[in-house]
């Protein structure tokens, strides 16, 4: 938190009239990365300084402004959280109900996709000195690996 008492507005490189005798400032953060700035203009009757009673309300508000986006930032976790848990569930559902390798390749995918955020997925099988290429989701590393029933060497990466 910042403030700037004696602001003068063509010096720091502002256009538009000088009609703020103060300023603060309060950066908030995610992590190390400032996600937004809370700014406020003292002009009361031609003042050019933060009085104590103006700092405790900016400063009160900056304050209540952090916890509430530290609280939306929970629920955002505890919501992509339950998103993860619930792909989970319906793959976990659709595993007891199915055998095809095939679908469940397809639903592992989409709960990568949906969850991690992962673009490429692949599903093999070992097939002789070898793997068969059973799903591929997505873009993946090997052009070769990218059409189902594709032949890939014993010593290739998955992706």
């Amino acid at each position: 938190m910042v403030f700037v008492d004696g602001w003068e507005t063509p010096a720091q490189g502002v256009e538009e009239p000088a009609v703020y005798g103060a300023v603060a400032f309060q950066p908030f953060f995610e992590g190390d990365e400032v996600i937004g700035v809370l700014a406020a203009g003292l002009r009361l009757r031609g003042r050019t300084r933060w009085g104590g009673r103006e700092q405790g309300v900016f400063r009160a508000l900056g304050h209540g402004l952090t916890l509430a986006l530290q609280r939306a930032g929970a629920v955002r976790a505890l919501a992509e959280e339950r998103e993860a848990l619930a792909a989970v569930a319906r793959f976990t559902d659709l595993a007891a109900d199915t055998g095809d390798v095939d679908t469940l390749a397809r639903q592992a995918a989409d709960v990568f996709h949906t969850v991690l955020g992962i673009s490429g997925a692949l599903y093999t099988e070992r097939e002789g000195d070898g793997w068969r290429v059973r799903h591929p989701s997505g873009p993946v590393l090997s052009p070769s690996a990218a059409e189902p029933g594709a032949a890939l060497p014993a010593r290739t990466p998955s992706l």
